[in-house]
């Protein structure tokens, strides 16, 4: 390992320190809450526009195939009136309606999977949110619980004249031994 890369580690990893010992824990956890919640918001948001492009492209694909089962009676009416042509337009009509139907169905397809890929995605973050939520939580109260007896401790230490130290319990033996001697 060079010199130089060597140096740069050394440095990268004293920022490091330096951030974490400036970074507030609890903040970090609720930014990172916030980006999390922000990922699941898109995820939903694709998951809606997924759903309804599937919409649009079912329609789509209905309407195609009410246009070829249209197209169907024109070509029978059209041989029958022996207008070849016009039988060539309407099955022209009716090969591009086909395919039409057939992209639909593969994007229908493809639709679906990506919305499956993202729910489950989505659901996974979901967890996630709910587990560091649940950790937040849980760090909040254990801190407010230590703030509580460190209060009380305080308290304690201020107000409270029945603590005794070990002096003052040497000082009055002495003074009842001495006390009890004289009497």
């Amino acid at each position: 390992m060079t010199l130089y890369k060597r140096i740069k580690r050394l440095f990268q990893a004293d920022m490091h320190e330096i951030l974490d010992c400036i970074e507030d824990p609890e903040a970090a956890v609720k930014q990172a809450l916030r980006e999390m919640t922000a990922e699941a918001e898109k995820d939903e948001q694709t998951l809606e526009e997924l759903r309804q492009g599937a919409e649009r492209l079912a329609g789509e694909q209905k309407s195609k195939t009410e246009t070829i089962a249209e197209t169907e009676k024109q070509i029978d009416a059209a041989f029958l009136a022996n207008e070849e042509n016009l039988a060539r337009t309407f099955i022209k009509r009716k090969l591009i309606a086909s395919r039409r139907v057939l992209e639909c169905q593969r994007e229908l397809e493809q639709n679906a999977l990506e919305a499956k890929r993202i729910a489950e995605r989505l659901e996974e973050r979901r967890t996630k949110i709910a587990a560091v939520s649940e950790k937040l939580a849980l760090c909040q109260a254990a801190q407010k619980e230590r703030e509580v007896r460190r209060e009380k401790a305080a308290f304690a230490a201020v107000f409270c004249h029945d603590a005794v130290s070990d002096e003052d319990v040497e000082l009055a033996f002495i003074q009842e031994r001495n006390r009890r001697k004289a009497a």
